[in-house]
C-alpha cells in the first residue's frame, strides 16, 4: 500500500483519538465557563472533520492508485 496513504490514514485515526481525549476533557470539568465549553466543542468539530476528511483523501488515493496502475 502505498506510504503516503498509510500516513493519511495514520493521522485521520490520531485526530480521532483526539477528539475523545478533548471530549473526556469536557466531561471531567465540573462547571467549565461557557468560553472553555464552546472552545473545546469547536476543537471537537474541527478535530472530527479533519479526521473525516483525511480519511476520505486516503480513500481516493488508495482508489486512484489501484485504478492508475491497472492500466
Amino acid at each position: 500500500m502505498n506510504a503516503l496513504v498509510l500516513r493519511l490514514r495514520g493521522d485521520a485515526a490520531e485526530l480521532a483519538e483526539l477528539a475523545q481525549r478533548l471530549r473526556g476533557v469536557a466531561a471531567a470539568l465540573p462547571d467549565p465557563p461557557p468560553w472553555l465549553s464552546a472552545a473545546l466543542t469547536d476543537h471537537v468539530r474541527r478535530c472530527e472533520r479533519a479526521s473525516g476528511d483525511l480519511a476520505r483523501a486516503a480513500q481516493e488515493l488508495h482508489r486512484h492508485a489501484e485504478t492508475s496502475f491497472l492500466h
